[in-house]
């Protein structure tokens, strides 16, 4: 691969990754009932104040949004919005799993 194909790629992937977390900050603010500035390093339970019902929400609106099966035990996982975000690229069979930097 060339040059010109590595960047085209590379930029093709960082637009799938942006457009994948402002779904999910979507989906976070209508689990939450308002409209949030979210950055990937807010943390879902102490900043944005996710209890387990609304996780619990918001993971069947994930799975549901991207046809995704997201197993329990990766919900212990995801602190932050950064790694939700990641756990729903690693899942989705469209997306390239990567590690998208924060």
């Amino acid at each position: 691969m060339n040059i010109e194909a590595l960047a085209r790629a590379k930029t093709t992937e960082t637009s799938q990754m942006d457009l994948l977390s402002r779904q999910v900050e979507e989906l976070i603010s209508h689990v939450l009932g308002r409209t949030l500035t979210i950055s990937p390093e807010k943390r879902l339970a102490e900043d944005l104040h996710f209890d387990s019902l609304k996780m619990f929400d918001l993971m069947m609106l994930l799975e549901e949004k991207f046809d995704i099966l997201i197993p329990v035990g990766e919900i212990y996982h995801i602190e932050t919005v950064h790694d939700l975000v990641q756990a729903v690229a690693n899942l989705d069979p469209q997306l390239e799993p990567t590690d998208m930097q924060a």
